[in-house]
């Protein structure tokens, strides 16, 4: 007796148990390529009656999580997984369309996120096995401090994101090819600052820089905490020269408020360095650090662009 149900009974079977748990149930083969699923596949886009080729588990998730689950899978099957399931996005155009246009709009959109648990099919007769699957839709994390919201990905003086959490951020846009721009925030002087005044008052600038950079940041865009009085903000889609005149902006607006409400206590400002969004990740915060230190060395309190650096600047030194 065949021990495996049909094409026909093993849909139906694998429908029955997702409409009871809620959770889309998948069928790999050995290589992990989909052989059967529950109808809700169908909802994310993938539609394996109408395809030639039935697509690879992997690639129901977007591109920056592609190797990860192909990595999961392996391990799966050959029964040596150290983590009990794998969580990722959705390809960012079906994450669009699910999410009815509104990215295409210039907001940010929904991120549909996914934990797979996968468990290894003995290898029959045939030599084959492969794999089978459990999808489960994880709560859509609506905003970018809901996504970072873990507790290895959030800095705990100020609750905003971390420098882990940045770093994982700017990889995701990189491979997906997202244009924008990095800018790197450092309060100045910090170190005489907090000489002066006390560490007390150098973490609450910190706070207070935080706080205040989380007002001014647009909906799409990540603030983060690098590390001590230095910030970071991921700007996807703006143009490097659009970004410079928005970040001078805010450089000026916070020294003014911090002018207005010092009533006799040292004002603070802030400098930043900004680069456009290519390359890789460590490439391109290099980049906004060369600008960065260039915004110090001119005196603080301003902001300069590594990409409109004089040439002699420059020449040998793009990364």
């Amino acid at each position: 007796m065949n021990p495996w149900f049909s094409v026909n009974d093993g849909s139906a079977l694998y429908g029955m148990l997702a409409e009871i748990a809620g959770d889309i149930i998948l069928k790999t083969d050995a290589d992990g390529f989909i052989e059967h699923a529950s109808p809700d596949l169908h909802d994310l886009g993938v539609d394996i009656s109408a395809l030639l080729i039935a697509p690879h588990i992997a690639d129901l998730a977007d591109r920056a999580h592609n190797a990860a689950v192909r990595a999961y899978f392996l391990e799966a099957c050959n029964g040596c997984a150290e983590r009990d399931r794998i969580e990722f996005a959705l390809p960012r155009s079906v994450a669009e369309k699910l999410n009815d246009g509104s990215a295409a709009q210039g907001q940010r959109y929904s991120r549909r996120w996914f934990a797979l648990r996968l468990r290894p099919i003995p290898v029959a007769d045939n030599g084959k096995g492969g794999a089978l699957g459990l999808l489960r839709a994880i709560e859509p994390r609506q905003a970018v401090d809901q996504y970072w919201s873990c507790d290895d990905l959030t800095d705990q003086l100020t609750g905003i994101a971390n420098h882990r959490a940045f770093v994982q951020t700017i990889s995701e846009y990189l491979g997906t090819d997202s244009k924008g721009a990095v800018a790197l925030f450092e309060i100045d002087a910090f170190r005489a600052l907090c000489l002066r005044l006390g560490q007390s008052s150098g973490e609450a600038m910190i706070r207070a820089f935080a706080d205040f950079i989380g007002v001014v940041r647009h909906e799409r865009e990540l603030v983060a905490r690098l590390d001590g009085p230095r910030f970071a903000m991921l700007m996807p889609g703006n143009d490097p020269e659009d970004a410079l005149a928005r970040v001078r902006e805010i450089i000026a607006t916070f020294a003014e408020l911090s002018q207005n409400s010092s009533a006799g206590s040292l004002p603070i400002s802030a400098s930043a360095g900004l680069a456009s969004l290519h390359g890789t990740q460590q490439q391109t915060l290099n980049r906004a650090e060369r600008a960065l230190i260039l915004a110090n060395a001119a005196g603080g309190a301003r902001a300069e662009l590594f990409e409109m650096w004089p040439a002699y600047l420059t020449k040998g030194r793009r990364a």
